[in-house]
C-alpha cells in the first residue's frame, strides 16, 4: 500500500472581495484590490493601515470571529469528501494558528477593564487549542487533536506533522488547518517592531516597508493514496516532502544568511527524493519587510546554486495572515498545479539590486510538477513542503524506533528535581508564581531580563534535563517540541492591557515577541544552538502527551536524533479565574502553580549516557463515553504496544479535575488489578502541563518497572503512554 499523503480536499476563506473559496482567483489576477482600512476595531495608531479583512463568511457559525472564518474554510472542503469516513479515531486533526480567539478575549478584557473579568467564556478562546476542538466535533474525527503556534508558521507545522502521521501509519485520515483573525495585539505587535507597511505590501520590491496583516483560513484534507476511493475523492496532489528547522539566532529576526531555512529546504527535497532542479515553481514566505526577504532569497541561492525557480508571494493579495499563511501557501500551490499556472507577485515593481532576484511580474502558464512552499516564524521557525503530481513511486509505511529518555528536569515554585516529591502541593504556603531569580544560575541577569517567566521555567527545566547528559549527535539533528496549555498568557495580557489602557501609545516589543506560545521552545533552541524541528503544541491537559508524540514522529521520519521535550505553563490572575469559575473545589484543593518539566529523548545512538527510561507507546483519541469501553481501548492499546494490563506496575494521571473524570481513573485502576495510582497534581497543583512531571514521578516514586500515564482532558480527549524505567 501507499502510504504517500495526498490531498483529496481542500477549503479557503479569505479576504474582503476574494470571499469564501476564490482565494485561486485573486492569486492569478495578483489581485491587492481586497486590502483596504482596518474596520473590524478602533486603532489610534494603526487606523490607517491596510489590512485584509475578511468578509462574506457566515459569522455567526461559530462564536469566535476566527472560528468562524475556519468553519466556512472547513465545510467547503468537507462537502467535497465523503465526511462521515472522518468518523473514526484514524482520522486526526491538525490546527495551525498564532494567535488563536485573542480578538473575543481582547473584547471582553475591554469590556470590564480594570475590573473582575467577566466575559470568562471570552478566555477560553485565547486557548489555541479551543479551535482545534471545533473541527474535531464539527467532522466528527476521534484521534490526535492538537494545535500548533509557532507564529506565522503554525498550520505548516501542522501540515508535517499530519504528512508524518499518514507516513507512519498512525492515521488514515488528516484534517489540516489554519486561521487567524485581525486583533489588537497582533496590529499593534508588529506595529511596535515597525515591521507594518505604510502603504500596500511589496515581496521583494526595491521599496518594500513591511506588511499588511490579514485574516484567512484554510482547510486541507489529507490521507495515504491507497485510502483516497474511500473518501469518494479524486486525489487533487501529493505532499511528496516536508522538513522543519530552526536557526537558533534571534527570538524574531531571521537569520541574515538564510541558512536555516535553506536547511529546511534541503530537508524538504531530501524527503521527497528530488533534485533543486525538479522544482518547477517556488511559493515563498515574502513579507515585504527587509530582513525576511533578504534572508529568504539568500537561503534560495544556496538551494538553487545554479538558478532560482520562478517565485512569487501572495501576501500582496491577502496580508500576511500568520498562523494560516503556511496552509494558504500549500493551498494555492495544489490549485497552481491544478492550472499549470504560476500567479505573478502582488505589489512587486522595481527589482532589488541588493537581492539579485526578482519574482514573477506576470501570471504565465507552465506545466508544473512540483512546487516548494516556504513558511518562516519567530524564533527562526522554519518549515517547508513540496507539493507534487501524483508519483509514480510507492512511499512504502516509515517504521518507529525505540525512543529512549537520557535525562529530565522539573520544577515548581517551591522545589525542583526529586525534591518535588517530598511534600504535596496543597501543602506548600506561598503564591503561584516561581521565584525566577533563583533560576538559570550562571546566565547574567542582564540577559536573563529579557525573557518571561515562562520562558525561564521552560528554559530551567530543559537545562535540568540537559545536566550531566553526553549527547553524541549533532545539534543540527536534536528538535525541541515544548507543549503548553495556556502559551504565554502573562506577557500577553501585559501587552493587551498596556495597548488599550494607553491607547496604543506606549508600545511594549519585547512583551509582544515573549507573547508567542513558541517563545519558551525558541529560546532553548537559541540556548543550546539546536537546530532541527522546533515545534509549541497545545492540547491543554494532553499537550506533553501531544509534544512527545510529534517528537517520536519526527525521529522516526529520520529528520531528528534527538529531542528535547517537555511541557510548562504559569500561573495568571486570569487563568487563575477562569478555572475557578469552572472548577472552584478542584482549585481549592489544588491551589494554580506555574510548573515546567523536560527530558532530553532520543535514539540508543544519539547520546554516550545510559538511557533512565524507554517510552513504549503513545495513543491520543477521543475517550470512550463509557467507562468499560474507555477501558478496554486502553487495554488494546497495551496490548498492541506488547503489554498487558497485569504486567503494569502503577497508573499516574495528572488529575482527577471532575468526578466523572475520578471515578474513570478509579475504575481503569480496579480493572488492571487494583494498580496504585499516583495522582500528579498532589505535587506541582493545578497546571495543563501535569502530565509532563510522570517519567520523573515513576523514577522517584517507584523506580524501575512499567507504567501507564493516562491523561483525561476537559476536551473529551485523552492521552495515554506506556513508558519503562530501566
Amino acid at each position: 500500500m501507499n502510504f504517500s499523503p495526498t490531498v483529496i480536499s481542500t477549503g479557503v476563506c479569505t479576504c474582503a472581495s476574494c470571499g469564501v473559496g476564490a482565494a485561486w482567483k485573486a492569486a492569478a489576477e495578483a489581485d491587492s484590490e481586497a486590502l483596504q482600512k482596518l474596520s473590524l476595531f478602533d486603532s489610534p495608531r494603526y487606523g490607517d493601515r491596510l489590512v485584509g479583512t475578511a468578509k462574506g463568511f457566515n459569522i455567526k457559525s461559530n462564536p469566535v470571529r476566527c472560528g468562524g472564518i475556519l468553519m466556512n474554510a472547513l465545510d467547503e472542503a468537507l462537502a467535497k469528501i465523503d465526511a462521515k469516513k472522518l468518523r473514526s479515531k484514524r482520522a486526526g486533526v491538525f490546527f495551525g494558528t498564532s494567535i488563536g480567539g485573542i480578538f473575543e478575549t481582547e473584547n471582553a478584557i475591554i469590556s470590564n477593564f480594570g475590573k473582575d473579568c467577566g466575559g470568562l467564556r471570552a478566555l477560553s478562546f485565547y486557548e489555541c487549542s479551543t479551535l482545534a476542538e471545533f473541527v474535531a466535533k464539527r467532522t466528527g474525527a476521534a484521534g490526535p487533536c492538537m494545535a500548533f503556534s509557532t507564529a506565522c508558521s503554525s498550520s505548516s507545522l501542522a501540515l508535517a506533522a499530519a504528512c508524518n502521521a499518514i507516513e507512519q501509519g498512525w492515521l488514515d485520515a488528516a484534517v489540516v488547518c489554519g486561521a487567524d483573525s485581525l486583533s489588537r495585539i497582533t496590529l499593534n505587535g508588529f506595529g511596535s517592531l515597525l515591521l507594518l507597511s505604510k502603504g500596500k505590501s511589496k515581496p521583494f520590491d526595491a521599496c518594500r516597508d513591511g506588511i499588511n496583516l490579514g485574516e484567512a483560513a484554510g482547510v486541507m484534507i489529507l490521507c495515504p493514496r491507497h485510502c483516497a476511493e474511500e473518501f469518494g475523492a479524486v486525489p487533487l496532489a501529493e505532499i511528496s516532502g516536508w522538513g522543519c528547522s530552526a536557526d537558533a539566532y534571534h527570538p524574531t529576526a531571521p537569520l541574515p544568511s538564510g541558512e536555516g531555512a535553506a536547511y529546511a529546504m534541503q530537508k524538504t527535497l531530501r524527503k521527497a527524493g528530488i533534485d533543486c532542479g525538479e522544482i518547477s515553481f517556488y511559493l515563498s514566505h515574502g513579507t515585504g519587510t527587509a530582513g525576511n526577504d533578504s534572508a529568504e532569497i539568500s537561503a534560495l541561492k544556496k538551494v538553487f546554486p545554479n538558478a532560482i525557480p520562478p517565485f512569487s508571494s501572495i501576501k500582496g493579495i491577502f496580508g500576511h495572515t500568520l498562523g494560516a499563511s503556511g496552509i494558504l501557501n500549500a493551498i494555492i500551490a495544489v490549485k497552481a498545479l491544478e492550472k499549470s499556472e504560476i500567479p505573478a507577485c502582488a505589489g512587486f515593481e522595481k527589482r532589488d539590486s541588493a537581492l539579485g532576484a526578482e519574482p514573477v511580474r506576470k501570471t504565465f502558464q507552465k506545466n508544473l510538477n512540483s512546487i516548494l512552499t516556504t513558511s518562516l516564524g519567530f524564533g527562526g521557525n522554519n518549515s517547508c513542503a513540496i507539493v507534487s503530481r501524483s508519483l509514480d513511486e510507492c512511499r512504502k509505511i516509515v517504521g518507529r524506533r525505540r525512543l529512549f529518555v537520557f535525562g529530565g528536569g522539573a520544577l515548581t515554585p517551591s522545589a525542583s528535581g526529586s525534591d518535588i516529591f517530598d511534600r504535596e502541593c496543597q501543602n506548600v504556603e506561598g503564591s503561584g508564581k516561581a521565584d525566577i531569580s533563583s533560576l538559570l544560575k550562571g546566565i547574567p541577569m542582564l540577559k536573563k531580563r529579557k525573557w518571561a517567566r515562562l520562558q525561564q521555567i521552560g528554559l530551567q527545566s530543559a537545562m535540568s534535563a540537559l545536566d550531566g547528559v553526553d549527547v553524541s549527535c549533532d545539534a543540527r539533528d536534536v528538535a525541541v517540541c515544548i507543549g503548553t496549555g495556556l502559551g504565554m498568557v502573562s506577557e500577553t495580557a501585559r501587552f493587551v492591557e498596556s495597548t488599550i489602557a494607553h491607547r496604543e501609545s506606549e508600545p511594549l516589543p519585547t512583551a509582544f515577541t515573549n507573547s508567542v506560545h513558541n517563545a519558551v521552545s525558541s529560546l532553548i533552541s537559541l540556548r543550546f544552538g539546536f537546530k532541527a524541528l522546533n515545534s509549541a503544541v497545545t492540547a491543554k491537559e494532553i499537550s506533553f502527551e501531544c509534544a512527545l508524540w510529534q517528537v517520536w514522529c519526527e525521529i522516526n521520519s529520520g529528520e531528528a536524533a534527538a529531542a528535547v521535550v517537555g511541557a510548562c505553563d504559569e500561573y495568571s490572575d486570569y487563568a487563575q479565574m477562569f478555572l475557578r469559575s469552572k472548577r472552584p473545589e478542584y482549585l481549592n484543593r489544588h491551589p494554580m502553580r506555574d510548573f515546567g518539566a523536560a527530558y532530553f529523548v532520543g535514539e540508543k545512538s544519539s547520546c554516550r549516557s545510559e538511557p533512565f527510561a524507554e517510552i513504549l507507546g503513545i495513543d491520543l483519541a477521543r475517550r470512550e463515553k463509557n467507562d468499560s469501553r474507555e477501558i478496554g481501548a486502553i487495554e488494546n492499546f497495551l496490548s498492541g504496544c506488547g503489554s498487558a494490563s497485569g504486567k503494569i506496575d502503577a497508573l499516574i494521571a495528572p488529575s482527577a479535575f471532575s468526578s466523572k473524570a475520578s471515578s474513570l481513573i478509579s475504575n481503569m485502576s480496579a480493572a488492571m488489578g487494583n494498580l496504585e495510582t499516583l495522582m500528579l497534581d498532589d505535587f506541582c497543583g493545578a497546571n495543563y502541563s501535569a502530565s509532563a512531571l510522570s517519567i520523573l514521578a515513576a523514577r522517584h516514586k517507584f523506580g524501575r518497572g512499567c507504567y501507564l500515564l493516562y491523561s483525561p482532558a476537559s476536551t473529551g480527549m485523552r492521552g495515554a503512554s506506556i513508558f519503562r524505567i530501566l
